[in-house]
């Protein structure tokens, strides 16, 4: 048997299981949880902010979960904030209110920073998370560099399209009767 009919041979047993692969891929692939990405309105409009805070109010680094370290996020869990629970984080609002808590200790409450457009985590005294002019897209409109997930599953992906292109060709070959191209004596 030639390289290549060795070749095309093998990519054909891997097509076929192609669709057991890429079953698998998409089972053991990490999933990346986003922040909910309502949240920012949902703070905005219970405290009748003059903006939607930004999402690295409660992320550092990707929206995705288990990524609330920021001080203020930590006191919104601490207070019953729960994923995708818009409820728990009109909750966990109203206690943070109640409990007059202030993360970076500049004697103005959490939520009241807010309320103002500023970032309850920043440093006393600097203006970071002070209202801007910046375009902010919600807390899924980018993606991170290095997110779990991303060059593996589209290589798997292509190779998966591959070998199912190279096992349809050879198939094709097979159920059509050749011709013969030689010159006849």
């Amino acid at each position: 048997m030639s390289p290549r009919r060795s070749l095309v041979s093998s990519l054909a047993r891997l097509a076929r299981l192609a669709p057991f692969a890429s079953l698998l891929a998409v089972l053991l692939a990490p999933a990346t949880a986003t922040a909910t990405p309502g949240f920012p309105g949902v703070i905005q409009s219970t405290l009748s902010a003059k903006q939607a805070p930004d999402c690295a109010v409660c992320h550092v680094g990707p929206q995705q979960r288990g990524t609330v370290t920021t001080a203020f996020g930590k006191a919104m869990r601490e207070r019953g904030l729960e994923a995708f629970d818009e409820e728990s984080l009109k909750t966990a609002l109203a206690k943070m209110t109640q409990d007059k808590v202030d993360s970076n200790k500049d004697g103005q409450t959490d939520t009241d920073a807010l309320k103002e457009g500023k970032d309850p985590n920043a440093a006393p005294g600097s203006d970071a998370g002070a209202s801007s002019d910046k375009v902010l897209y919600g807390c899924v409109g980018s993606v991170a560099p290095g997110s779990p997930g991303g060059a593996p599953a589209v290589l798997l992906g292509l190779a998966t399209v591959l070998a199912l292109a190279l096992s349809r060709q050879r198939r094709a070959k097979k159920s059509s009767p050749e011709i013969e191209t030689g010159d006849r004596d």
